[in-house]
């Protein structure tokens, strides 16, 4: 089970981040079954989801937090995130199936993967023992939340087409803070919930805002 659960945190942060590489590669020699693959990206991921949960004991966090969380808590969370909101960098599809996508089925499936499934083997991994990681703001948070906030950050690098300067950096390091909240969110509550949550909010802000600005670049060239 040690061994198994290094080799499915590795394969799928590789998978991940050489996602979209893969399909440049199989379109080099066959562009239909690249687009029939990208096509059924989604359903291929859900499905390996699917099959590490059923071959798991470990429950991914799938369950109902154990506390709410205070209203004033939220507002500052809420706060906190709109840096992510207005500097993500993503350009979400304009019709109804890609804003649908980025806002509430990647969330749901991220959360899923690298705060159910990879901080839950990480979690494994490091066993009993307590050990901390200093972060400024959170105080610190654990070994597994920081190797799976890592994972979050790492994959990202495809989204901004591999390109090692200072935006992309900058991208991916907010998306490996984002992975450091989200990871500690899910180890005080025990749920994948809460994470969801705020995921689906983040994405939706960044969408609402990426639109404000195109529409009123269009404006501006008329």
């Amino acid at each position: 089970m040690y061994f198994l659960a290094i080799l499915t945190i590795m394969y799928l942060t590789f998978m991940l981040v050489l996602n979209y590489k893969f399909f440049e590669f199989i379109a080099r020699y066959n562009k239909q079954s690249s687009n029939k693959l990208k096509k059924y990206n989604l359903h291929i991921w859900c499905g390996i989801i699917l099959v590490i949960s059923i071959m798991n004991p470990i429950s991914f966090y799938m369950r109902i937090p154990k506390q709410t969380i205070p209203i004033f808590e939220i507002l500052l969370i809420l706060l906190a995130m709109i840096p992510f909101m207005l500097k993500s960098g993503y350009k979400p599809q304009k019709d109804f199936k890609g804003i649908t996508k980025f806002c509430i089925v990647f969330p749901i499936g991220e959360e899923i993967l690298f705060r159910g499934i990879i901080l839950s083997l990480a979690t494994y991994l490091v066993g009993s023992r307590a050990i901390y990681i200093p972060i400024p703001i959170l105080k610190g948070v654990t070994l597994q939340v920081f190797l799976s906030a890592i994972c979050f950050g790492i994959t990202h690098f495809q989204y901004f087409g591999f390109k090692f300067n200072n935006a992309t950096i900058n991208k991916v390091l907010f998306a490996f803070v984002f992975g450091l909240f989200t990871g500690n969110l899910v180890e005080i509550n025990g749920s994948i919930i809460y994470s969801i949550i705020f995921h689906i909010i983040a994405n939706s802000g960044a969408t609402l805002y990426y639109l404000k600005n195109s529409n009123n670049n269009k404006v501006d060239t008329l």
